[in-house]
């Protein structure tokens, strides 16, 4: 991971904190974007999973 990368996933995170601990916002207002940070994430992970299975395939496919 790059570092810019790293840096904006370690700010949104923050901010997510952030959000849930001093925020007004009802729990279940803050949820969805906190959600959405985490689907990002996750969706990541499994690209790169994937991406690195494909690099291991004896197949002239990459």
């Amino acid at each position: 991971m790059n570092p810019q990368s790293k840096d904006l996933q370690d700010r949104l995170l923050a901010a997510a904190e952030h959000m849930c601990a001093n925020s007004s916002l009802k729990l279940n207002e803050t949820s969805e974007p906190i959600l959405g940070l985490k689907f990002i994430n996750f969706t990541k992970v499994q690209f790169k999973k994937e991406k690195e299975n494909l690099y291991t395939l004896s197949w002239p496919l990459v």
